[in-house]
């Protein structure tokens, strides 16, 4: 009797032991589907006058792809030129109350890196340009290139054969009350009103 006593007590503790290694699970298993696989932002890249305010929107997917619910951190590369607050608004200067935010204070011109923030993992940064009001902008043709023909005016034929003088290089340029701030508003966008008539390329 002892002996059938000592075996079930021997079978029954390997299945007590199998059921424990059971639970305890592997730690090679899949991320579950709330967990984030990616973080993005939008815009990514923001110009603000000195003062003003804007939004960033954050998304989240797992690694399935599928948008995930988040409460994200946000962070600036330099909050003396743009702060960001809890919902992600940003102010091209200081926030009076990150949580609540409601006077933007002027800081000074120049750039920060917005980023969001969950479960360690972190977005790729938005460009925030602050810089005084643009009044306007200028557009000039820049000449040609050497060895390139000049435009022989600034009508161009749909039928022209001499593909080089029908390109032609523009320049922007971003004025503040008389002065060029073009180095502080960042990256400028074109866009051509019909893509039949002009396409607007970029250049190397």
């Amino acid at each position: 009797m002892g002996r059938w006593f000592s075996v079930l007590c021997l079978f029954s503790g390997c299945l007590a032991l199998a059921a424990l290694v059971g639970c305890g699970g592997s730690s090679s298993g899949t991320a579950g589907p709330t967990v984030p696989g990616s973080i993005a932002l939008s815009p990514s890249i923001a110009s603000l006058d000195l003062g003003a305010t804007g939004s960033l929107s954050a998304t989240a997917r797992n690694f399935a792809g599928n948008p995930v619910t988040l409460t994200f951190g946000w962070k600036s590369s330099n909050p003396a030129i743009v702060s960001v607050s809890t919902a992600g608004l940003i102010c091209a200067g200081t926030w009076d109350n990150l949580a609540a935010p409601v006077v933007c204070t002027p800081g000074g011109v120049g750039s920060a890196q917005i980023t969001a923030s969950a479960s360690g993992i972190s977005s790729p940064p938005t460009t925030v340009y602050v810089h005084p009001h643009v009044d306007h902008i200028v557009i000039t043709a820049l000449p040609p290139a050497p060895g390139t023909p000049a435009p022989t005016s600034s009508c161009y034929s749909t039928t022209s054969t001499n593909q080089p003088a029908d390109i032609q290089t523009y320049q922007a340029q971003a004025m503040s009350n008389g002065a060029d701030v073009s180095a502080l508003v960042g990256p400028f966008t074109w866009s051509s009103t019909s893509a039949q008539v002009a396409v607007i390329g970029s250049v190397a």
